[in-house]
């Protein structure tokens, strides 16, 4: 896989928990840190996650004060209290703080937890990747308090991706801001009784609670699986009914639901949606993109296990194909096709 693509699989999961950490968080504090390092990568999560939740809350940027960068006195001018309609905030600038000015943000960070109860609102601080590992040292008691991490990532600079790989470690090892299957349900019933289970809006929860509940199943991790399997198909299901406008991911829940299929043995009823989403994914980004190969290679197993040999061989060699064109030439999945 590319470090485009990589990056860009990376992005789009760790919007999907930002954003169900927003929509569970609406009218109660919490503390979400999101890192980048590309400012239009930045900018375009902000807009999306503002837009998408435009009909349930009032987004709102505020910026430092270079002078006195104190967290709590940004969102105080934000009004993030006292709104008839639910409200969180975005919060910039650490970037443009000088050294000086970073020394006193990191105090105030430290000594601002008490003066933070007060809001009633998700507040998501943007933060450089440069500067993310200072944050744990120089504000412990800020870090310990934080409800999530959701790191952004370059696809254009190696050397930048190396840099994430700490930042991923450190989220990875305590991020609170991933949803337990508990968590998620809970934020399904409380959407579906405010907007209808049919809402766009929840589509997001539909798509990532299947997904979990599909890696359950095939890691063997799941408690009851006749019920797990049954409620993977309906949340994977209700997603696809709402994705229709939205082809990219149409085409991952569509090969999540086949690859649920594919994993009961179910090779009939997983066959047609291995082929939808490989024919959006064409329409999507031409025949020569990774994830038309991966669909190629979802086909080329499914057709394996049924003894199709013929067409699983096919579907090998033009997965592969692709893959010599987009992958390096010391790749280990160019070993692995």
């Amino acid at each position: 896989m590319t470090v485009v693509v990589a990056a860009e699989i990376q992005n789009e999961s760790a919007y999907e928990r930002l954003y169900m950490s927003l929509l569970d968080g609406l009218e109660m504090l919490q503390i979400l840190i999101a890192v980048y390092e590309d400012v239009q990568v930045r900018d375009q999560i902000m807009a999306r996650y503002e837009q998408g939740l435009q009909d349930q809350a009032r987004g709102v940027r505020v910026e430092l004060d270079l002078e006195e960068p104190s967290l709590r006195r940004a969102v105080e001018l934000g009004c993030c209290e006292g709104q008839e309609q639910p409200v969180f905030a975005t919060v910039l600038g650490v970037d443009r703080l000088s050294t000086a000015g970073l020394e006193r943000f990191w105090g105030y960070l430290q000594w601002t937890r008490e003066g933070l109860r007060a809001f009633r609102c998700p507040i998501v601080l943007w933060l450089p990747v440069r500067l993310m590992p200072q944050l744990a040292k120089q504000a412990p008691d800020f870090w310990s308090w934080r409800n999530g991490v959701f790191v952004f990532r370059s696809g254009a600079d190696r050397q930048v991706n190396q840099r994430f790989t700490a930042i991923d470690r450190i989220g990875s090892e305590a991020d609170r801001g991933a949803l337990s299957v508990e968590q998620l349900e809970d934020s399904l019933h409380k959407g579906i009784f405010r907007w209808g289970e049919d809402s766009l809006d929840l589509e997001p929860l539909y798509a990532q609670l299947g997904k979990i509940y599909l890696e359950r199943i095939k890691s063997g991790q799941c408690r009851d699986r006749a019920w797990e399997f049954s409620r993977t198909e309906e949340m994977l299901g209700k997603a696809i009914d709402l994705q229709t406008q939205q082809p990219g991911s149409l085409a991952k829940t569509l090969t999540d639901l086949g690859d649920l299929y594919y994993h009961q043995g179910f090779y009939a009823q997983a066959e047609p949606h291995f082929l939808q989403a490989l024919d959006l994914r064409k329409t999507l980004w031409g025949s020569e993109h990774s994830d038309v190969a991966n669909s190629l290679n979802d086909l080329a197993n499914l057709y394996q296990a049924q003894g199709r040999h013929g067409e699983a061989e096919e579907f090998y060699r033009r997965s592969l194909q692709i893959y010599e064109q987009v992958l390096p030439a010391d790749h280990p999945d160019l070993a692995t096709s």
